[in-house]
């Protein structure tokens, strides 16, 4: 966006210059400075090298362009374009980010957000769904090839990789990360000693902190997906059901995480129905009822008591915050709609339990039947 005639009024009154100053260095009326400082009308390109030398500014800053934006105003877009998808046609909101891409093409992180927003609705493409699927790849590999980012360069990969897949394209995830899993280095440990080192104490909490956060969170995802290849071996996928059932009572994840709690109670539940234990089944749709039960709305990413320096990280570190990456509504009807929708519990469904438990997951989402 630019802004030229609030940044010419601003400029001048800075340096105390009348219109009729400005415009005689420039060599124009003060009628024509006039008309610019009103939004009446535009300076001549030839003006605008002549204006930022007067003001002793570059011509960017002269017109209020910031081809970056700022971390707040990307949380902010993000959510407003995440309900305008559920509020507006999606071609209306897609033509948007279109425009919206084309004026913010070098601001990496922004465009990384974009890539997330449109992975995220993508349900809602219709036919288009190759098309968006593309666009966020593209997106995604432009990042790769400019930025020096290391942080967004690892979520970049890790993103495309996940389109990959949506693409059932395999072998290029293997291509993205290598047919091998990397050795862990411990850097996380090495640099909370290196705190621990320079007295900085706060700060080698804080790194242990988020460390064992997000190693708990992504083990129990682990779990979670490692279930799928259990299904023939009962016992075994017993024993990994309650391994990561007890991950999640001995660090509360209930409280303090629900997407890795829902991914491992309808996991275990999914797994139940395919294994014909359906009580087992209700008993893991219970778990997840409870999740849901307890989860104030709007759900936010957090700490809680035993990971207190969590949510200074989560609001410094991550582009859009403390914040889900999915508007209010959507996020609402889809979990409902894992349950309710999902084909893996069709031999659940004349089952009463079944249907007391869907009733009481829609009147606690609030959603309508």
């Amino acid at each position: 966006m630019f802004d030229l005639s609030n940044r010419l009024v601003t400029l001048r009154k800075k340096e105390r210059k009348t219109q009729q100053d400005v415009a005689h260095y420039v060599g124009v009326s003060t009628a024509a400075v006039s008309k610019w400082e009103t939004n009446q009308s535009y300076p001549d390109l030839s003006v605008l090298p002549k204006l930022a030398t007067y003001f002793n500014c570059s011509i960017d800053d002269l017109l209020g362009y910031e081809p970056q934006m700022s971390k707040e105003h990307i949380q902010q877009l993000y959510m407003r374009l995440a309900n305008d998808f559920q509020q507006k046609p999606f071609d209306e909101v897609y033509a948007e980010i279109q425009n919206i891409i084309k004026e913010y093409y070098a601001c990496f992180p922004l465009l990384m957000q974009i890539s997330v927003l449109l992975l995220n609705y993508t349900q809602l493409a219709g036919e288009r769904t190759k098309e968006i699927l593309s666009l966020a790849e593209s997106l995604c590999i432009r990042i790769q090839q400019q930025s020096s980012d290391l942080r967004l360069l690892q979520l970049c990969r890790s993103l495309q990789a996940q389109i990959a897949l949506i693409k059932n394209e395999p072998q290029q995830v293997i291509a993205l990360f290598g047919e091998e899993v990397e050795a862990y280095a411990g850097n996380d440990l090495v640099l909370a000693s290196a705190y621990l080192q320079l007295q900085q104490s706060d700060k080698a909490e804080e790194t242990y902190q988020i460390s064992l956060f997000q190693k708990i969170v992504s083990n129990v995802f682990i779990l979670a997906n490692y279930l799928q290849m259990q299904l023939q071996d009962e016992e075994r996928f017993q024993e990994t059901v309650e391994r990561g059932f007890g991950l999640i009572r001995l660090f509360q994840l209930d409280t303090l995480h629900i997407n890795s709690c829902i991914s491992m109670y309808i996991g275990a539940a999914q797994g139940y129905t395919i294994q014909g234990r359906m009580d087992a089944a209700f008993e893991a749709l219970q778990r997840y009822l409870h999740v849901i039960e307890q989860t104030p709305f709007p759900i936010t990413l957090h700490g809680d008591d035993y990971f207190n320096k969590v949510d200074e990280w989560l609001l410094r570190e991550l582009d859009l915050g403390q914040t889900m990456p999915r508007d209010e509504a959507s996020l609402r009807q889809s979990l409902l709609d894992i349950v309710e929708k999902n084909p893996m519990f069709e031999p659940l469904k004349q089952d009463a339990r079944y249907q007391v438990l869907v009733s009481n997951l829609t009147h606690m989402l609030g959603v309508n039947a």
